[in-house]
């Protein structure tokens, strides 16, 4: 599991699609410096563009993360990796409680109207 390194300050493209897409309509960033990026045609499938990645990295758009900012980030992921794992492997457990306590909301809300 890969972690990144940098965090956006301001999304940029960083493929070589979208980076070329962002330079073509340079002008649009300049104007809509916090929005345009999500006007840029998506390319998830494309190749990335290291060049863009440093741009972004020169225009302060994008920065390194602290050493505390990326444990953070890690410990995020591995959390979430960690959360699905338990609830694959105990699926009828938490199914069961949560068909609990539905039930008991439904009790408590009916109660509630039994007695208004």
């Amino acid at each position: 599991m890969l972690t990144s390194k940098s965090r956006s300050v301001v999304a940029r493209p960083q493929t070589v699609f979208a980076s070329n897409w962002a330079r073509e309509n340079k002008d649009l960033y300049d104007d809509f410096t916090s929005t345009a990026f999500y006007l840029t045609p998506t390319d998830i499938d494309n190749e990335f563009s290291y060049d863009a990645y440093l741009n972004a990295l020169e225009e302060g758009t994008l920065k390194p993360r602290t050493l505390g900012q990326w444990v953070l980030a890690k410990n995020r992921l591995l959390g979430s990796i960690a959360y699905e794992n338990f609830i694959r492997k105990h699926k009828k457990l938490v199914e069961l409680h949560l068909w609990i306590q539905i039930q008991k909301l439904h009790s408590y809300l009916n109660g509630q109207n039994n007695h208004s």
